[in-house]
């Protein structure tokens, strides 16, 4: 729901037809799996220069609280639900170089009535549990969320 919300926001605001190359790779697997959104060419470097702009662009659009999720997203490349399990402790802001844990995801559940509760699980496959540097450019994004957004404690979620 949150990267759809970010996508359409992107699209509505021309962001992917001026940066057309510098899209990350889950955005353009969402894209080309909604043909009503513009095309995105097979070619897509990892990470140009201006994909910290676009992202910083369009996190900009979103509320302050979701502003980083759109940057760990769009720079990382985390998915949605990686991105709302994320707790304190995923964080090693200090490490030389800074890391990021991808240990959980967030899944519904839901009950018999139909009502949906989130939990806390694994993600997506074996695969999906990985570190991942963080860019320096974002350590301080990251130190400004945690102190103003962020639950407490070493398991307190980000998000």
């Amino acid at each position: 729901m949150l990267l759809a919300i970010i996508y359409r926001r992107a699209h509505s605001t021309s962001l992917w037809r001026s940066h057309v190359l510098c899209r990350p790779r889950p955005v353009r697997r969402f894209l080309n799996a909604h043909p009503s959104v513009p095309h995105v060419p097979s070619t897509c470097p990892p990470l140009c220069s201006s994909l910290l702009n676009v992202s910083s662009t369009l996190a900009a659009t979103m509320p302050a609280p979701l502003s980083l999720a759109v940057m760990l997203a769009g720079i990382l490349g985390l998915r949605e639900v990686e991105v709302c399990g994320l707790q304190r402790r995923d964080v090693e802001l200090d490490a030389t170089p800074p890391i990021l844990h991808v240990r959980h995801a967030v899944k519904p559940v839901y009950d018999r009535q139909g009502h949906r509760t989130l939990i806390l699980g694994d993600p997506k496959s074996a695969d999906s549990h990985r570190d991942i540097v963080i860019p320096g450019s974002l350590v301080p994004l990251i130190k400004d969320h945690m102190d103003r957004y962020a639950a407490e404690g070493v398991d307190g979620m980000l998000f």
